[in-house]
This record gives structure tokens, sequence and C-alpha cells, in this order.
């Protein structure tokens, strides 16, 4: 449909023909001429029929789209679309057991989904940006089939939400709900009996609690495993330089969020220190929200350290008596800090894990120690683009990746290689894998009971953590 749309506004705008979709099918165009027409008419509407079918098989959606963002002449729009066709995504004799929503999270995120929208500049990007998200409808943006080590297969489908994460925040949370109901609806129609909520569309449906859909449907928010993916992706990079977990510094940023605070969970009993950042737009909240979380890292605490057989930090130390008194010495101990203030502790740790809904990149790297590792799980990335050449040592990758078991190909173009897949939508893919509603993560609540079973059943269908690391100045004798 989303296709359709395109192909009516083309025939339109630039070959003068207007034609309309079907009554019952959005995807199926509807020609309808008057019983006076002529033939010359008729030979127009071949003509238009036919330059626009042509640009169609090249499967260069910037040749089909650049009218909107005033470009005159189809032949100026210089790009290479790619090999396969996202035009037309695999179909597959089963009805997809998965289906999994996604968004541009910026106007970037068009040139990974389709190579061909390189042509635009980013002004027209963001014009076009705004076209799709007022006039079209969550669309189907590719299928795909995956083989797990237990020689079981599930197929999939990914559909798209046409808004941008800056789009999200500046809409109402009543729009924004409709938006994403709007998508999930589809995706149920398409016959999808497992559901995964990516970025925006979970944050701005809490967690799918907001969300209605049928008791045999599972929805999942994916932050279960994008947490366990987030540790063992940190616990890599520190390996590959020769560190232990326990001698560093760790700061959370966003540690008021799902993910966050269960990574501030997970990281606590094994660290040397722990700076938990908030938002800083929200300080007294925030503050206490992380103060209250305390009670959970210490109530959660042996079963982490039951679940990782690591070397204890200096916090583990303090992890003795009654949970109370616990609380206590950790709020009032050197080796926890809560905070809003990113700038008066980002100097001197050795590990920063970003996990924020902001939109916006806001950390630089100028001001970090040599070596530190640097683990972005936002989406958007919360790393400034242009402060990587001017950073020093540092180790810098996407939290949340994961290798697919044989390499599957994940049937959808990001900014990731075709055999990788981000680990909300690995999540979906396990939850439908197993058939299992409980490992869902709806909410904000991960428990570490969960946290253990991903653990196993990611082994268990090869589904393996991908540390995709950028050494920004660092020489490869010293990796």
């Amino acid at each position: 449909e989303f296709i359709t749309s395109l192909l009516m506004s083309y025939l339109l705008n630039k070959e003068h023909v207007r034609v309309a979709f079907t009554l019952n099918h959005g995807n199926v165009l509807r020609i309808q001429p008057p019983l006076i027409v002529t033939w010359e008419e008729c030979e127009i509407l071949l003509s238009a029929l036919e330059n626009t079918l042509a640009i169609l098989d090249t499967g260069n959606i910037a040749k089909l789209a650049g009218h909107l963002v005033g470009v005159t002449d189809v032949s100026t729009v210089n790009s290479t679309p790619y090999q396969e066709n996202f035009l037309a995504p695999v179909r597959h004799k089963k009805i997809t057991e998965f289906a999994f929503l996604l968004h541009p999270l910026t106007e970037q995120t068009y040139v990974d989904f389709d190579l061909s929208m390189s042509a635009f500049n980013n002004e027209q990007l963001e014009q076009m940006s705004g076209i799709f998200g007022d006039n079209f409808e969550p669309f189907l943006g590719g299928e795909t089939k995956i083989l797990s080590n237990e020689n079981t297969s599930i197929t999939g489908s990914f559909w798209i939400v046409p808004r941008l994460a800056k789009d999200f925040t500046g809409m109402s949370a009543a729009q924004s709900i409709r938006e994403v109901q709007d998508g999930l609806d589809k995706a149920i129609d398409g016959g999808a009996k497992v559901i995964g909520l990516g970025a925006y569309t979970s944050s701005v449906s809490n967690g799918g609690l907001s969300l209605r859909f049928p008791k045999e449907v599972i929805v999942t928010t994916g932050n279960t495993y994008t947490t366990l993916v987030g540790f063992q992706s940190v616990l890599k990079a520190a390996a590959s330089l020769g560190k232990e977990l326990n001698q560093l510094n760790i700061m959370i940023v966003g540690a008021t969020g799902a993910i966050g605070k269960a990574l501030s969970t997970l990281f606590m009993p094994f660290v040397s220190r722990l700076s938990l950042i908030g938002n800083p737009q929200n300080h007294e909240a925030s503050v206490r929200r992380m103060s209250y979380s305390i009670k959970d890292l210490v109530r959660d605490a042996p079963q982490v350290i039951k679940l990782f057989d690591l070397p204890h930090g200096n916090i583990s130390r303090l992890l003795y008596g009654a949970e109370e008194d616990q609380c206590y010495r950790l709020l009032n101990s050197e080796f926890i800090d809560l905070s809003t203030d990113l700038e008066k502790f980002i100097s001197g740790v050795d590990v920063i894990v970003t996990a924020t809904n902001s939109p916006h990149s806001f950390i630089g790297l100028e001001k970090l120690k040599e070596y530190v590792i640097f683990c972005d799980i936002s989406r958007p990335k919360n790393v400034r683009k242009n402060s990587k050449d001017e950073c020093p040592d540092v180790v810098y990758f996407d939290g949340g990746v994961v290798d697919l078991p044989f390499g599957n190909e994940l049937g959808l173009h990001t900014d990731l290689e075709n055999n990788q897949a981000y680990a909300c939508m690995a999540e979906t893919m396990l939850v439908a894998l197993e058939n299992d509603p409980s490992l869902a993560s709806l909410g904000a609540d991960i428990s570490i009971e969960k946290l253990g079973r991903y653990l196993d059943i990611s082994k268990r269908h090869g589904f393996v953590t991908h540390l995709p690391i950028n050494m920004f100045n660092v020489k490869p004798e010293n990796i």
C-alpha cells in the first residue's frame, strides 16, 4: 500500500494521470475511464504507466519519490538501489509467525532502508519524512525466515511506522499510541501471533501496556534480551582489552528507564564503582526514582551473583545483613553515584552504557579517558557524530546487536549487516521459537529470572552477542 500511494502520487504529479485505490484493497490501483474516453487519451495513460512501471522495475524509490521534494527531472536522481528489491519482499507460503514494529530513527534511516534515497540531502530527507509520516499508514517493509540451531524455523514480517523518533516526542500521547496501534493491528491482520515493539513504538505505548490486542497474541518490547546482550557486549569488550570488570568504574546513562535500571542491577555486584545518571530535565524525580531502585538492586543482587560467575567488585562488599542496612550503606558509600549531571562524572569512568529514550545525540567523546568502553544501546544513538574525530582512544560500539544463527538474513535493510539483528528483534524471534508467552517483556519490569532464561534460550537457538567495535585512534597492537 505504501508503494501504491507513491505510484498514485507520481502518476498524478509527473504524468498528469489520476488513478485511485480500489475500495477494499489498498495495494490495487483502479483505472476507471469515462465511457467517452478517446483512444488518444488511452495512449496517454498507457505511456504514463509504461514510464512509471519502468522506474518501479529498477527498484529505485528515490526516482518515484523525488517529485515530493521538488525534483523535477528524475533523470537527475543519481543513486543506486539495493541489488535485492525491497519493493518486493520475499513472500513465504506460511503465514508469518512473528512480526516486528519499527520506525525510522532519523532521516538517515531512510538511506539505510533504501540506498537509492542517498540521492537526497538532509533537508530533502527531512521534508520527505514529514510527507511519509503525515500521509502513509504503517506498511510492510520486509519478510524473513529464521532457522535456529534446534532446526526450528519461523517466518516473520517487519512493519514500518513512518515516524521519526523526534516526531513521536512532538506529538500527543494519544496520537502516538494511535499510530502504533495501527501498525500493531496490521501485523495482527497479517497473521502474526508474536509481535515485537521496536524503539519508540515501545516507549510511547508504556511498554506495550497501552495497546489493545487479542489474548492469543503475544506482544513484547524486547527489553529483557536487549539488557542481557548489552551486558554481555561490555564483558566482551572489556575482555578484548584485557580488563577485569571489578576494576572498572561504570556509568549507566538512562538509569531510570527499564533497560538502564536492569543494567544497573547486573553490573552492581561486579564493578568498582557505579554512576547512575538520570534525566537532567527532571532532576528531583530522577534522583528519587534511582534512590528507590537501590532496594530492587539489593534484592536482586544474590540472583545476579548466582547467574554470572564473575569476580566481585567493591560494591559487593557492602551486600551483607538485612536489606534495609544494605540500602543504607550503598546510598552513603563512595562506590555509587546518583545524579543527573553527566559532565560531573564522565571524565572519570572506564565504561559508559547509554540506554535512554532521548532522540538527541548529546554525548561527546572528547572528554573521555583513554580506552574507555562506550556501549551505545540508545536508539537513536546518543553519541555525537562530529566528536569521533576529536576523541582520544575510545572503544565505541552499538550495544544490543546479535548475530543470527546459521547466518540467517534479516530480510530488512538496516544499519547492520544482513546476518545481524537488534536484540529487541531477536527477543521477538526467540519468543516465537519457544512459543512461550511468559518470555514476553511488557511494561517496565525486567526480572532476573527471565534474564537467566534468555541466557539459556539464546544459546540453544544460536543467537550470539555481536561486538561491532569501532576503535577510534586505537592502534591494532593495543586491541
